[in-house]
């Protein structure tokens, strides 16, 4: 059987040191758990009413009757666990172990608060350095600075729900943030953004490049540090940062543009919000190649879908097919049986091209419902360029 007694030390308005001594006729254990107890229910009645007085209780069952009406479970509920409470044994009075569970509501308070302030001073920072980065036009890092915010401000909200177990929480603690103004005044400003794209050359001649320019402006001025990439086909080729000018240049060499279709994508923006902002300024840069001047003929006849495939893979090498060319290529290829799963099989792959002082070796692992698909497989994942003195093969004779 336990009995209690509540030593209650209050101030006007909030108890800053919370007192409750229990005792048990089973254990010290038990003891110290209805002490722990008697804490709880009195922070958790504090924080209800906001009021303040001394309590006694009597033992009625699994329960107790508090002076002021309110009836309450012996037990502490698991998502208002304490933390700082001190637990003091005291002389045993006959047969009852004694308990004292003390609380100290400011020291507490005070470590949560210092949390809350480092985030708050964070979060203002953060805040600033959006402001003058937009100042500057330097949309990404704005963007940045802004996104950080909320990955600073994460924990506030958990820190504060577990101070209000504590006390009532004020206006005062909550977390003061402009980032929904300041994200209205990115926006805003990014509406009068423009990417502007110059070239002359947009004819890509053999064994050169090609070259332009992008420029960034807004309302007041170039827009700079801002990432400005350049895709062709969805794949990233290209990117730059623009300078104080606003002005970010590229020297695409030729073996990036040999896929069709001949067309560029010029975006900007490293981060996803700028990015969808400036989706609406992306633009579109068409091109032609002058034709290289390499001619092979390729000698492939035991295979029409394969001899296919190897002459798919060799265009991206910038050559041109001639039957009538003294540049004659001839391939080969073996395939290796490694295992099979249910109707599919996978080889082993070998592709070898052969001409006069020239040779080429590429491998990879083809998966087909029969070998001669699992050939073509193997043949489209090989990495062509490896074979790109091909070109030094053009001229050579037979």
């Amino acid at each position: 059987m336990i009995r209690f007694l509540v030593l209650f030390f209050a101030t006007a308005c909030f108890a800053q040191v919370i007192t409750y001594t229990a005792t048990s006729l089973e254990s010290q254990s038990k003891a110290d758990a209805e002490a722990y107890a008697g804490v709880a229910r009195q922070i958790s009645s504090q924080i209800t009413s906001e009021t303040t007085v001394k309590r006694s209780e009597i033992l009625l069952g699994d329960s107790s009757k508090m002076q002021k009406g309110i009836s309450t479970k012996n037990q502490v509920r698991a998502n208002v666990e304490l933390k700082g409470v001190k637990i003091q044994h005291g002389e045993k009075q006959g047969e009852k172990f004694v308990s004292t569970a003390t609380l100290d509501l400011g020291e507490l308070t005070s470590f949560y608060r210092f949390q809350l302030s480092g985030i708050q001073k964070q979060v203002s920072e953060k805040e600033r350095e959006a402001l003058a980065e937009l100042k500057n036009h330097r949309y990404d890092e704005a963007f940045a600075a802004l996104e950080s915010v909320s990955n600073v401000a994460k924990p506030y909200p958990e820190i504060l729900a577990e101070m209000a177990l504590y006390v009532p929480i004020q206006n005062s603690d909550r977390l003061k943030t402009d980032s929904a103004e300041i994200r209205q005044k990115i926006l805003r400003s990014l509406e009068t953004l423009r990417l502007e794209l110059r070239t002359n050359e947009l004819l890509v001649k053999a064994n050169s490049s090609l070259k332009f320019e992008v420029r960034l402006r807004d309302s007041a001025g170039a827009a700079s540090g801002v990432l400005v990439f350049v895709e062709q086909n969805g794949k990233r080729i290209a990117e730059a940062l623009t300078d104080d000018l606003g002005k970010a240049s590229f020297q695409l060499e030729r073996d990036l543009l040999l896929e069709a279709p001949h067309a560029l994508r010029v975006s900007a923006g490293a981060s996803y919000a700028l990015r969808q902002v400036l989706k609406r300024e992306t633009k579109e840069l068409k091109y032609e190649l002058e034709k290289s001047g390499c001619q092979i003929y390729l000698a492939c006849e035991e295979d029409a879908e394969i001899c296919a495939e190897i002459q798919k893979k060799l265009s991206k090498l910038d050559v041109e097919w001639n039957a009538n060319s003294p540049n004659v290529l001839r391939p080969h290829w073996t395939a290796s049986w490694k295992r099979s799963q249910k109707q599919l099989s996978s080889y082993a792959v070998t592709l070898d091209l052969q001409g006069k002082n020239f040779k080429c070796a590429l491998n990879a692992t083809g998966v087909g419902r029969s070998q001669e698909e699992a050939i073509q497989n193997g043949i489209s994942k090989m990495k062509i360029s490896s074979c790109r003195d091909l070109q030094n093969f053009c001229g050579s004779g037979n």
